[in-house]
């Protein structure tokens, strides 16, 4: 009778134990041609993409919630491969010779999570869509970031990426907007998030770390168009702003939205001070729309091929473009025919 009892107590202990650590430890990665998801995630680095790609989709939706997971790591080491590195380079030379190199820091580590995510498209949405409410902040980001790749057929994610313009985290906040660009015409259901991040700070996670949150907003409700015409005030507020990036967004996004022709004298002003190329292609894009109604920035544009002809990143093509098709014979003129 006794060893009954004990039997019964070890049996019981044993269950226990055996269920504590099912419910701890993680759950066993999906398995495609006998190797795991981590294997052809990883493969999914090296040549062997093509086939790993394969891996993955056909492991399919199976594989959510484990890339979800690896999405909480900044760059995919383990703790070991931290420690390693750590050691080697604090290690005098003559033993680093006889040390194997630590792995490399992969920078764009998230972006591999994304792509491998973006391969199961629409059907993971659903997932995605779930893991946006994650607590934890990467997790949030890859969902999102995932959902702006899969595009305009994860519109059903718009309600959930509206909610997400106001994230504790910055970084979350400027990819549910940048994802809302990729929705087409539903993102029209955020213009009411959309303009409340016309307001954001732009701080980022990290001391001295900047996001453009309320700029990248600003060029989502230009696309919406003049079913954003609530959006007019506060982007007139911006044009007062210090920082030249956020005047040029907001007085685009007025063109596109209501037709307003005083901003032309803002992009005029903004085209003599540019520096960068990235500067001229959104202020010439946006004169290029304009058309007739931006005439007055030939003059301005002629300037600025004179000034930037011979300096390193000339940019005389797109300039010459935005001239032609404002005022043909000024391109001639110019000298640039």
């Amino acid at each position: 009778m006794k060893r009954r009892r004990k039997l019964g107590f070890f049996v019981v202990v044993a269950v226990g134990i055996g269920t504590t650590f099912w419910l701890v430890l993680p759950p066993r990665d999906p398995v495609y041609q006998g190797q795991t998801l981590s294997y052809w995630f990883d493969q999914f680095n090296t040549t062997n993409r093509p086939q790993a790609a394969l891996a993955i989709r056909q492991i399919g939706t199976n594989a959510v919630p484990f890339l979800l997971e690896k999405a909480k790591s900044e760059d995919g080491d383990t703790l070991y491969e931290r420690v390693y590195r750590t050691i080697y380079y604090r290690a005098p030379t003559i033993l680093q010779r006889r040390l194997p190199l630590p792995k490399p820091i992969e920078n764009n580590y998230n972006y591999r999570v994304a792509s491998a995510l973006q391969l199961l498209g629409v059907p993971a949405l659903p997932l995605l869509i779930e893991a946006m409410g994650d607590k934890h902040p990467k997790v949030r980001l890859a969902a999102v970031r995932v959902t702006g790749l899969i595009g305009l057929e994860a519109n059903a994610a718009v309600p959930t990426l509206a909610k997400l313009v106001g994230d504790p985290n910055a970084e979350v906040r400027v990819m549910a907007v940048c994802a809302l660009s990729a929705m087409g015409p539903n993102k029209r259901l955020a213009i009411e998030a959309l303009i409340g991040a016309l307001n954001d700070s732009n701080r980022g996670p990290k001391p001295g770390m900047t996001l453009y949150v309320k700029e990248s907003a600003a060029r989502v409700l230009g696309e919406i168009g003049p079913e954003a015409r609530a959006a007019v005030s506060p982007l007139t507020r911006l044009l007062g702003d210090t920082n030249s990036y956020t005047r040029v967004r907001a007085a685009i996004a007025l063109w596109r939205i209501n037709r307003d022709t005083n901003v032309i004298p803002v992009l005029y002003a903004e085209l003599e001070s540019a520096s960068e190329a990235p500067a001229y292609g959104r202020i010439l894009t946006a004169l290029r729309q304009m058309g007739p109604s931006a005439m007055a920035a030939v003059p301005v544009i002629i300037k600025t091929i004179k000034d930037q002809r011979g300096k390193p990143n000339n940019h005389d093509i797109d300039l010459l473009k935005a001239l032609e098709e404002l005022y043909p014979e000024a391109a001639t003129k110019a000298g640039m025919k």
